[in-house]
């Protein structure tokens, strides 16, 4: 029995369900999950696949949040770990570019409400893989979970229009600091700033991973 094998086994026996070939774009619509709420829902390291472009995977956690949104309620949350190159210009945001984080969140009705370190240090034994392979990718990296919080007042009736004439813009929160912004590199003479172009800028990078007494 492999590594893989005994921890669903052991997952199983203590009484976890486990799923397997869940598409994340379509939770509202699987039979599995039919009439399932889920107060948290999380994503660790989305890779992009084989059989399909970076073009397409573009728009992959796009379509997440928006399945998301119709199995959760207001105050659920979505948790997502990307993993950040540090031999990446601009390495603390660039992801968030490839994921396409900013209109996933802002489209769906989904607020930041924090960003924190995770990893080998925060979970001894966590070992970053592709889905499908069972080798440990070592890469000059950090990690970094970003968490949503269900929330329509913070982007409607806000336009992207008006969230990108906006910026830089504050997300509300008495003690952090969250602001959405633009990577002016991105932008090439009079061409039109999009929510792709944006990302996440946070007072709390380099906070524990911790949880929280509201979570």
């Amino acid at each position: 029995m492999n590594q893989r094998t005994e921890r669903i086994k052991s997952l199983r026996e203590k009484g976890v369900r486990v799923l397997f070939r869940i598409d994340g774009t379509q939770l509202h619509e699987n039979p599995q999950l039919k009439g399932e709420r889920f107060k948290r829902i999380h994503w660790n390291c989305p890779f992009r696949w084989s059989t399909i472009t970076d073009e397409e995977f573009i728009q992959v956690i796009v379509g997440v949040f928006r399945s998301c949104a119709k199995v959760q309620l207001s105050g659920d949350r979505i948790h997502i770990t990307l993993i950040q190159r540090l031999d990446d210009d601009d390495w603390k945001d660039c992801r968030q570019y490839v994921h396409n984080i900013v209109r996933g969140s802002v489209q769906s009705g989904y607020k930041l409400i924090r960003k924190r370190r995770f990893g080998k240090d925060r979970y001894p034994g966590y070992q970053h893989r592709k889905g499908d392979d069972l080798e440990e990718l070592h890469l000059a990296a950090v990690h970094r979970e970003f968490i949503f919080e269900k929330d329509h007042s913070f982007c409607n009736p806000k336009s992207e229009e008006e969230i990108v004439n906006s910026l830089p813009l504050k997300i509300s929160n008495p003690e952090k600091t969250y602001v959405i912004d633009v990577n002016k590199k991105n932008v090439t003479g009079s061409s039109k700033i999009r929510l792709e172009d944006c990302y996440f800028v946070c007072s709390t990078d380099d906070d524990s991973s911790d949880y929280y007494s509201s979570d």
